[in-house]
């Protein structure tokens, strides 16, 4: 497949950076009706163990609404991914967040180091109101990404690993502005100090040929060589792949075992009261 100059010049940037940001990907409009999807589907979401009094999360919203599919899917946001990502594409997950005034800073992690996924994926990062860091704002740390999968550790429902912020970058955004960046890459959300809320919605999308044992069929496939086809499929070709599923066994036995821990619990539990 043959990319443009331009999409050469933003490949390099992502693969030395981290991250790639772009300038109104959403016009104004798309990104109010994007958020009035996400806010008229959010009520049928479970709740999350992230959120705080402060801080809301809404995931899967896309599975939820098909006018939210078209849009992920949509050959514009194809045409920014595919020279970085891969032209087969996939989603594994959503989550619209918004930090009321006052709420709290999300601290510095890899995405990885909370979904517990062992290859790199992308996350497109869509502001849907205007973002300062005043605001609550994304931070990055350029070229983090290359150091591979960190250690992280759970602090009070947070998944952070120590950093070295030296040479970090506040994103400054205006509504409809869009960052790519990897899910290896470091970054945080700084505390919303303003009378505002904001608002943001991402999008994890990944490589057909890749694997998340945790996400169950049907799949949303969103392209194919580059081309928007969504479509909801029972396997794609990760999902097939054996050398994938031998990557995860040790977390999905765990996942069995967990399984089992708590079934026997709630057994004894009726025993008890009975």
């Amino acid at each position: 497949m043959h990319f443009s100059e331009d999409n050469n010049l933003k490949v390099r940037e992502f693969q030395q950076k981290g991250f790639i940001t772009v300038s109104g990907l959403f016009p104004s409009e798309e990104a109010d009706l994007l958020l009035s999807l996400i806010r008229s589907t959010r009520e049928s979401l479970p709740r999350s163990s992230l959120n705080r009094s402060l801080l809301r999360f809404y995931s899967n919203v896309y599975k939820q609404n098909e006018s939210i599919q078209q849009i992920v899917s949509s050959q514009k946001v194809l045409d920014i991914l595919t020279p970085i990502a891969g032209p087969d594409l996939w989603i594994r997950w959503d989550q619209a967040v918004m930090k009321e005034p006052g709420g709290e800073e999300f601290p510095w992690h890899q995405d990885n180091g909370y979904n517990r996924l062992r290859v790199e994926h992308y996350q497109l990062w869509i502001a849907l109101s205007d973002m300062k860091e005043e605001d609550g704002g994304l931070w990055l740390l350029p070229g983090s990404h290359l150091r591979g999968i960190k250690k992280h550790k759970n602090v009070a429902h947070h998944q952070i690993t120590t950093v070295n912020d030296a040479g970090a970058v506040k994103v400054e955004a205006n509504k409809g502005d869009a960052v790519l960046f990897s899910s290896l890459l470091l970054h945080k959300t700084s505390q919303n100090v303003t009378t505002r809320n904001r608002w943001a919605y991402v999008v994890e999308y990944m490589s057909q040929q890749d694997f998340d044992p945790f996400v169950k069929p049907p799949y949303f496939l969103v392209s194919e060589n580059g081309l928007s086809h969504p479509q909801w499929v029972e396997t794609y070709p990760g999902s097939r792949n054996s050398a994938n599923i031998m990557k995860y066994l040790d977390l999905l036995l765990q996942e069995k075992y967990k399984a089992t821990a708590n079934r026997l619990k709630s057994g004894i539990r009726k025993i008890f009261r009975g």
